[in-house]
């Protein structure tokens, strides 16, 4: 039963009595309904279930929050829900979409970890992925959240990833395939808290349209020498200094070879935003690049930049490709070192020990080969069509090789040779053996 009290105001009109009655009244019913709001919404916040740090980003999981009287499961599906050593959960599989973006993670997702990270870098060829390079970046990772970008629907990298790699507290595959999702409060944290990012393949130019000029590409810029970065195939392309785009499609070496000042070549090359190590500079990668016979067109790309640097920068220094075959990689190194690498079983010393030049090496990964081509501003000319270039220095690397991305050089001397063009013609039939 509700009791009321009635208040005298001795000396006031009865019509100013009347009116602070009815405001006291009014304030009563105002005080009461913010109470019965915050229990709701205790109780909303309850049934969903959401990790604590998730509750501030609850606006963005608007696909799923219209349908929270189904429990967590909306968020997470199967895995076990039971607490580990120091109070963290165990490993449990989670979900969630927002406005631009699609969330998977498999291990110990709601337990964020702090770990010691070194920033190494991985660059992988495309097709089959090369399981020695992920173990790399685990390692450098030091076993924290392993983090997965990509732009297409595809989780697949995380059961092989925390099931067969294993050594990681979690992986997340993070879907951004828009700018708002790019924009998202959510994403940014996911990056922001994890110690290891891997981009995968897609599409190159939904790297740039989608994530470019966002917070995401800010806080992948705060990660940069933190922690360490991969990507294979696309998601390897746009991590140096100059990319192919890919925004008016992807085009076969011969196309480029003939026509080599085309819009689909010329207008997709354009500045990386990542670059994660700043040796790959003045740097452009090629992926599947044996398999798919990308020599003549990564020739027809660096001719491109050749001639714009002469016109428009003139710093005539070097411009280098970097063409990597599928099921290949490089790893790395975190940091520069002076000190001079060990000779491998089936690799050679690249420079002497009494060289006191800073180094950033990398070994080569995996069963295929990468190529590193380097051209100087003498050696093109785009006056005419198809392709006209003089002959430019190739090293072949092979599975083992030894290379130093801050002098790049390094390789087998019998696998160093030169290859050019004339009237759209590579000058050797094979451009992919010395």
């Amino acid at each position: 039963m509700v009791h009321f009290t009635v208040v005298h105001f001795g000396g006031i009109p009865p019509v100013l009595h009347s009116i602070i009655m009815r405001a006291l009244f009014l304030s009563a019913i105002a005080a009461a309904w913010v109470v019965v709001c915050a229990t709701v919404a205790v109780a909303d916040t309850a049934e969903v279930n959401l990790p604590s740090h998730f509750q501030h980003h609850r606006h963005e999981f608007e696909s799923w929050w219209s349908s929270a009287s189904s429990g967590p499961t909306t968020f997470g599906g199967g895995g076990s829900s039971s607490s580990g050593s120091g109070g963290s959960l165990g490993p449990s599989t989670f979900n969630g979409t927002g406005k631009g973006w699609h969330y998977y993670c498999e291990g110990n997702c709601l337990d964020n970890v702090n770990r010691r990270t070194q920033p190494g870098a991985i660059l992988m060829g495309g097709g089959l992925d090369v399981g020695a390079a992920f173990k790399q970046q685990i390692k450098w990772s030091g076993g924290g959240d392993f983090l997965v970008l990509r732009s297409d629907l595809d989780p697949g990298y995380n059961d092989w990833i925390f099931t067969t790699l294993g050594g990681v507290n979690s992986v997340t595959t993070l879907v951004v395939y828009s700018k708002d999702g790019a924009d998202s409060s959510f994403v940014v944290e996911r990056v922001l808290q994890s110690e290891a990012i891997f981009i995968a393949g897609g599409n190159q130019w939904h790297y740039f349209e989608y994530w470019r000029n966002t917070r995401l590409e800010l806080s992948l810029h705060t990660q940069k020498g933190v922690i360490p970065f991969g990507g294979t195939s696309a998601g390897c392309m746009v991590l140096p200094h100059w990319v192919f785009d890919a925004e008016f499609g992807g085009i076969v070496s011969s196309d480029a070879l003939q026509n080599p000042t085309q819009q689909t070549v010329s207008a997709a090359l354009t500045r990386g935003y990542l670059v994660p190590f700043p040796q790959l500079n003045r740097t452009l990668i090629d992926t599947h690049f044996v398999t798919r016979d990308r020599f003549g067109r990564l020739l027809t790309f660096m001719a491109n930049l050749a001639q714009d640097d002469v016109r428009n920068v003139s710093t005539h220094r070097p411009i280098f490709g970097i063409g990597i075959d599928e099921h290949t990689a490089f790893a790395v190194d975190p940091y520069e070192t002076t000190k001079a690498p060990a000779a491998m079983s089936d690799g050679p010393v690249v420079s002497s020990a009494h060289d006191p030049r800073p180094r950033r090496m990398a070994t080569l990964l995996g069963n295929g080969t990468a190529y590193v081509l380097r051209v100087t501003h003498k050696a093109m000319d785009l006056s005419s069509n198809p392709l006209t270039m003089a002959a430019v220095e190739v090293q072949k690397l092979v599975a083992g090789d030894v290379f130093d991305f801050s002098t790049m050089t390094g390789g087998q001397p019998q696998n160093a040779y030169s290859v050019g063009a004339a009237d759209g013609t590579l000058s050797q039939a094979d451009p992919y053996n010395p």
